[in-house]
């Protein structure tokens, strides 16, 4: 899926689900009340250079394995910016997430939330102006979060919760959140 813009109206942007090697790029994507791009049971997909704004929930990684997201911008999702639930070998590096979770009460209010996935980076992205950073909760183990910039944030640049191991927190900016890192 190359060069495409998709605007969709309560149902999700882009759908890949059960299925290997799929590449978004270079494509603009909204999904007021549904999903910008849901990867759902899938194999080595790749989101490259792609925006996605005003959607329920940006980007969601569900049970997949190898997937990547590179420069892409996740701008105004009222949930999640990226959710990436129960998956393998996931990489999110040279992105933008801008005012996602835009609801502080709602317990989905993340730019970044890993919930119970292995073998995760995230990797020099810039997150802005959102509720909670990033956020690890339930089971995750090897987790590496380096050289991120994450700052005007109402929650916790960065919150740990539930149980996780072998988790690498290197070179990171963390400004302006209630707290930096709060290991809860």
């Amino acid at each position: 899926i190359n060069g495409f813009t998709i605007s969709n109206d309560g149902a999700d942007g882009i759908l890949i689900k059960n299925t290997d090697n799929i590449s978004v790029k270079d494509s603009i994507i909204s999904a007021n009340d549904a999903v910008g791009i849901n990867i759902i049971n899938s194999t080595n997909t790749l989101v490259k250079d792609t925006k996605v704004d005003n959607s329920t929930n940006g980007i969601i990684v569900n049970g997949s394995v190898n997937t990547k997201l590179e420069r892409i911008d996740v701008i105004d999702s009222y949930d999640n910016g990226v959710w990436i639930l129960n998956s393998q070998k996931t990489t999110l590096k040279d992105s933008l997430l801008e005012n996602n979770g835009q609801d502080p009460y709602f317990s989905s209010a993340h730019q970044v939330l890993l919930d119970g996935s292995d073998d995760t980076s995230l990797l020099n992205n810039r997150i802005n102006y959102g509720v909670f950073g990033i956020r690890l909760k339930n089971n995750n183990d090897v987790v590496t979060i380096d050289n991120n910039t994450v700052y005007e944030g109402i929650g916790d640049a960065i919150l740990l919760e539930g149980r996780f191991s072998n988790v690498n927190i290197t070179r990171n900016d963390l400004d302006g959140s209630f707290m930096g890192i709060n290991f809860n």
